[in-house]
């Protein structure tokens, strides 16, 4: 799975203020554990889709919205 990543974004790690579009489709932990080893970051939370947040914006605070049934991630991944 990680080649596959790689084949549809190669600066994935370039890439370190996002958006993640690539990360669409994917398991939302294995995206969680990308993001972490890519930049380093240790706000990265993995919530089903639908799951109320607050607005407040944090540029060091990644949400990934997951599909509840299969774990995929639904929504680009972003800071905030």
């Amino acid at each position: 799975m990680k080649a596959d990543v790689a084949a549809r974004h190669p600066n994935r790690i370039v890439n370190q203020k996002g958006p993640w579009p690539e990360f669409v489709g994917l398991q939302g932990k294995y995206v969680k554990e990308l993001l972490f080893q890519d930049i380093g970051m240790g706000d990265i939370i993995v919530l089903n889709q639908g799951t109320p947040v607050t607005r407040d914006y944090r540029p060091n605070r990644v949400r990934i919205f997951v599909d509840p049934s299969s774990g995929e991630v639904v929504n680009v991944p972003n800071r905030g």
